[in-house]
């Protein structure tokens, strides 16, 4: 599971549909439309993650926006964050793709 330290706490941080919702909420953009160059995005996207998982496990959050958290981060967070983040999601995805190859093509012999 992914988390993120936070002046030295760790918080759970991995997308969940009430992150994507929040994050379409505040920017008026949707989570998929994102090409991960504009950091002040990723910084909402990583602020409705954290906020979303700990709500959904019942954590204690002290930020109340994506201003204060990230006034108490550094640039080398959320690098870490961003790489562990999309590289998770494009293995899962590369995953995806073989196991569809493979039962297509065992299913067509």
């Amino acid at each position: 599971m992914n988390r993120i330290r936070i002046e030295g706490t760790e918080y759970p941080c991995y997308m969940t549909l009430g992150a994507m919702l929040q994050y379409k909420r505040m920017t008026g953009h949707e989570v998929t439309d994102m090409d991960g160059a504009e950091l002040s995005l990723l910084i909402i996207l990583l602020f409705c993650c954290v906020q979303s998982c700990c709500r959904k496990e019942g954590i204690s959050f002290p930020y109340k926006d994506e201003m204060e958290m990230a006034d108490r981060m550094g640039q080398n967070d959320l690098i870490g964050w961003q790489s562990q983040t999309f590289q998770q999601e494009n293995t899962e995805m590369d995953t995806k793709k073989k196991d569809s190859i493979s039962s297509t093509s065992t299913g067509s012999q």
